[in-house]
């Protein structure tokens, strides 16, 4: 199995989710990205309840459903290189998010456009980083596959911890002039 081009955002602070999930589709969209019919939405397993995957005909009423589902989940939005997953996270039922997970397939990355896809999704965790005033951002290959878990991230931020190397590694800029920006 082939290791995933991976931004997660880490938002410990907490965001309402209505308003993530809208401005996350508002970036996206104005990236070039959109939701169409081999697009998906991908709801996570509540308590008592475990959601089929199911394709999504209208994208305002997916994004609603994922807003009101408290287990929170994730969506597809097709770019201009490839279907791509946004997953959201945060504490059960609260109705905010710490965390967006996007994958973006390897096999795009180095198509004929390589350079062009990793710039865009360069831009992307930018522009999501700064609208959504995330404390940290991470891009690399394969996040998930190394270990790297949305809680655990948030609970190191929350003490002050920025571990790991990774390709592109945006900090909030308070802690910037402490830490220093590494991409």
């Amino acid at each position: 199995m082939s290791e995933s081009y991976e931004v997660l955002v880490l938002i410990p602070e907490k965001l309402p989710v209505k308003e993530v999930v809208y401005q996350t589709h508002q970036i996206i969209s104005e990236m070039g990205g959109y939701i169409d019919e081999d697009c998906m939405l991908i709801l996570n397993d509540t308590k008592d309840i475990s959601p089929d995957i199911e394709y999504i005909y209208n994208d305002e009423v997916a994004l609603n459903q994922l807003i009101n589902w408290p287990a929170l989940g994730g969506i597809n939005y097709a770019m201009p290189d490839a279907i791509i997953t946004v997953e959201y996270a945060g504490e059960y039922a609260e109705s905010t998010v710490q965390a967006i997970r996007i994958t973006i397939p390897d096999t795009i990355i180095f198509a004929l456009d390589g350079s062009e896809s990793k710039d865009r999704y360069a831009s992307l965790a930018s522009v999501l980083h700064e609208r959504l005033r995330a404390k940290r951002t991470i891009v690399d290959w394969g996040l998930m596959y190394r270990g790297i878990y949305w809680k655990e991230e948030i609970e190191r931020l929350n003490n002050g911890e920025y571990l790991g190397n990774y390709s592109i590694d945006l900090r909030a800029e308070k802690e910037a002039s402490k830490q220093g920006l590494v991409a």
